[in-house]
């Protein structure tokens, strides 16, 4: 399973970012992860992170990112996204659960 977290800040809060990052504990070894940034005019500083896992850690990789990403509350500017995505296998399993009720 994939996380995606889409992430934007204002230019001038990077410092911010980077010391709340800094005190965030580590990533879990089960949970991996790609992360690419951009800067845009208009928007600011755009991060966009992938983080990939088994889906039988869905549970607990869920409330370590949505830990991870509540920590930059104190950021003004700040802002998050946070979707899960499935590959087709997961799809079909999560739609038979819906089916069968």
């Amino acid at each position: 399973m994939v996380y995606v977290i889409f992430s934007t800040w204002p230019p001038h809060q990077t410092k911010e970012v980077l010391k709340v990052t800094m005190q965030l504990p580590p990533i879990p070894d089960y949970i991996t992860r790609r992360m690419y940034t951009s800067t845009c005019i208009e928007k600011g500083v755009e991060c966009f992170d992938i983080y990939e896992f088994e889906s039988a850690k869905v549970a607990e990789a869920t409330e370590v990112l949505h830990s991870r990403a509540q920590a930059f509350y104190s950021v003004p500017g700040f802002t998050y996204d946070i979707r899960p995505w499935m590959d087709e296998q997961e799809a079909m399993n999560f739609g038979a659960k819906l089916v069968s009720g």
